[in-house]
């Protein structure tokens, strides 16, 4: 072992045993995996990825292959070891932006208190008076060197940590050995592979400008109001474009969220007054709601507003509006189907 890895070897070793001083919590042990994530208009490729973890042993997470699934939810996992495994405390990540043409790294602190406790009392995803463990960390991957870390449990996400990484030096052979094709011919392919045709467009227009991909970071403070007066709220799932999905039980007092991201996607189950069930599945139009936000919030994340869901138990007919002390959005653009 040369001087430099010993060094970093022994960094490593006091880094880990520096986290473990703090008590015996950090060494229990939990089911999950590690899985990875980037949004379909922004593919990228782990180079190298590492969760290091309180016991000082590690997990690496999923790479050499291009990844642009949906934003937030894990791509592929690794099914090495024992499923049982101390919790990450630190990520070590380098990947390769095809559509930037970069290279980045990074190795950051994870927020191990907050990480333990959701750990600890799992999540609340539709099972009445059960709780459903934490089975997945995810690590999504943004242009500019943005990281977001996620924890799934069944359907429920929850981002716990952002980070930012640096650009990087990394030889090209890490991602394609092959003289017989230049790097910008390989890029250019992947690119096509990986976007919709209409995505491709988009790109080739506009490139990856600087607030593209501020959608799937942003959180503002914002809550529901369900109102109708002939039906009976069930349940609600909430999808948001910033990866976070989570379940709500009108019939109990659910875990409220004081930040979410703009909404994408709702599942509203309801009854009407003969106790007949009814789902409406409401999907946003994008550039609607990303205005509607943008516009009431003033630039302010921390004003509150108001999504209003209002269903007609006659005809299923859902309206929902944006909302803050001043000003009133309708939401005149979403995709709603009636089961």
């Amino acid at each position: 072992m040369g001087s430099q890895s010993l060094a970093h070897y022994i960094i490593a070793v006091l880094y880990v045993v520096s986290l473990c001083m703090g008590g015996c919590k950090k060494m229990d042990k939990f089911e999950w995996l590690p899985s990875e994530s980037a949004p379909e208009a922004y593919p990228v490729e782990i180079v190298r990825g590492v969760f290091v973890l309180a016991d000082g042993n590690s997990v690496f997470i999923p790479d050499g292959k291009l990844i642009n699934n949906n934003w937030g939810e894990g791509y592929s996992t690794h099914l090495v070891g024992s499923l049982a495994k101390a919790l990450p405390v630190q990520l070590e990540i380098s990947w390769f932006s095809y559509g930037e043409n970069l290279f980045f790294s990074g190795r950051f602190t994870l927020p191990k208190e907050k990480i333990f406790s959701l750990f600890k009392k799992g999540v609340n995803d539709g099972q009445p008076g059960e709780r459903t463990p934490i089975s997945q960390v995810v690590v999504g991957l943004l242009p500019r060197g943005r990281v977001s870390l996620w924890l799934a449990g069944g359907g429920t996400v929850i981002e716990v940590a952002k980070f930012i990484a640096e650009p990087a030096s990394i030889p090209w052979e890490q991602i394609l050995d092959d003289d017989e094709i230049t790097r910008e011919t390989y890029i250019r392919q992947s690119l096509e592979d990986a976007m919709s045709p209409e995505m491709l467009v988009d790109f080739d227009a506009y490139g990856i400008t600087d607030n593209a991909w501020v959608i799937y970071q942003k959180r503002y403070s914002w809550r529901f109001v369900m109102g109708s007066d002939t039906v009976e709220f069930l349940s609600m799932r909430v999808n948001t474009f910033n990866g976070e999905s989570e379940f709500i039980d009108f019939s109990e007092q659910s875990e409220k969220r004081d930040r979410r991201g703009i909404p994408k996607r709702l599942i509203v189950r309801w009854a009407d007054s003969s106790g007949e069930a009814y789902k409406s599945d409401i999907v946003f139009n994008k550039p609607e709601v990303v205005a509607a936000f943008e516009e009431l919030s003033g630039k302010n994340d921390d004003l509150i507003m108001t999504l209003e869901v209002e269903v007609s138990g006659n005809t299923g007919k859902v309206n929902i509006a944006l909302s803050n002390q001043t000003l009133y959005l309708p939401m005149e653009k979403c995709d709603i189907k009636l089961y």
